[in-house]
């Protein structure tokens, strides 16, 4: 059996628990640089296998950080989606100034 590391906080533990779930942040960083169809998205991420990747856009719609336009099966973030995105790149921008 495989253990989760805990936190108190379960805001911080389901949004680890998210983001730690492969692909999700290469996911969240293609969509951002607009990528916006499957193939883009799997195109600029890599060789993602074809299940995983689309679990991993389907529950990132399901819980309303990315949007799908259904006639044109195109992707795109939400406003939390873009928040969250925004707030991502400013940790990696803080880590990398830490690591100079």
């Amino acid at each position: 059996m495989v253990r989760s590391p805990q936190c108190n906080c379960p805001h911080a533990q389901w949004l680890f628990a998210l983001l730690g779930k492969k692909w999700v942040l290469f996911i969240l960083q293609a969509i951002d640089e607009w990528a916006n169809t499957f193939t883009d998205i799997r195109r600029n991420i890599g060789e993602a296998n074809t299940k995983i990747l689309t679990d991993r856009l389907t529950e990132l719609v399901e819980l309303g950080i990315l949007l799908k336009n259904t006639p044109d099966s195109k992707y795109s973030l939400s406003p939390l989606g873009k928040d969250l995105s925004n707030r991502l790149i400013d940790l990696a921008h803080w880590w990398g100034t830490r690591c100079q």
